[in-house]
């Protein structure tokens, strides 16, 4: 219980303090598509949050303060840079949360950039309680392995990744777990896969929930994220066995499978995605 209520904490610290960080810096990267989809980028790895990211792109589309493009590309970022957190927890690196805490704090103390050191204290403090969280997980992990065994586990696992992040809003917390899993034993690669990928879909939930309070325009954009990530995730699935040996064969570790599967979708769908955005945005503002 306190692991999980360290990341929650975490998780709305870091919401708080990034807000209007983010925003200023989605105002000020400047125009190109590149540019937009790095802030994007930065803005999820420090907030370890693709779904904060999002629902503020909403908010700015929808009050006129930045275009229908340009929040596409920030989403497409977000999406890429939320990964980030994944990564390191497959790692496995000892003590790596409370190293991240202690320099957050001391930077916190010591110098002027407050905002940048509660980032970086609570991404540790997220990393610490998914550490903690990966050392109790044995009765969680035994109902967990219970749903995705047999012939169907693919695609069972990939439902219950996709579920699990729509309830708690969170798809880092999930692929973080999973992660966790797989390198203690307690899931195989393949359902571990299909869990990220389909954790991947349900971190739209959030965004489309939001935006059915804040108008048409957030609402054609957040569908667009949520199309996006499902077509993307639908083809992963098509080309499971593939995708899978690839990932497979890049990775050092099972866990890190799963953390490069989760990365290699979101590069996959952001490339792809890519030159799409100028006509699918003229697209949804014409409606």
């Amino acid at each position: 219980m306190l692991a999980v209520a360290g990341v929650r904490l975490a998780y709305l610290a870091i919401r708080t303090a990034a807000r209007s960080w983010v925003q200023r810096w989605f105002v000020i990267a400047g125009d190109g598509p590149v540019a937009m989809a790095l802030s994007g980028m930065l803005a999820a790895a420090l907030a370890h949050s693709s779904s904060m990211v999002e629902v503020l792109a909403l908010g700015l589309v929808q009050t006129e303060g930045l275009p229908m493009a340009h929040a596409l590309y920030v989403i497409i970022g977000a999406n890429v840079g939320t990964t980030l957190t994944a990564q390191l927890v497959a790692l496995q690196l000892p003590s790596v949360g409370i190293g991240m805490m202690a320099v957050g704090a001391g930077g916190y103390l010591l110098s002027r950039q407050r905002e940048f050191s509660l980032a970086l204290f609570s991404i540790g403090a997220f990393l610490q309680g998914m550490e903690w969280i990966g050392r109790s997980l044995g009765p969680l992990a035994t109902g967990v392995l219970g749903a995705v065994e047999g012939s169907n586990s693919v695609l069972r696992a990939f439902g219950l990744g996709w579920l699990v992040t729509s309830l708690i809003q969170s798809s880092t917390t999930v692929t973080t777990s999973v992660v966790n899993m797989v390198a203690a034993g307690l899931m195989e690669t393949r359902p571990g896969v299909a869990a990220v990928l389909g954790s991947n879909v349900g971190t739209v939930t959030t965004g489309l929930v939001a935006s059915l309070f804040m108008g048409r325009g957030a609402t054609r954009l957040a569908m667009a994220d949520f199309f996006l990530n499902l077509v993307g995730a639908a083809v992963a699935l098509v080309l499971f066995r593939p995708f899978h040996d690839l990932v497979t064969s890049l990775a050092g570790s099972a866990a890190q499978s799963v953390a490069h599967a989760h990365t290699l979708f979101n590069l996959l769908s952001a490339l792809v995605s890519f030159p799409l955005v100028p006509k699918m945005a003229r697209w949804l503002e014409g409606r």
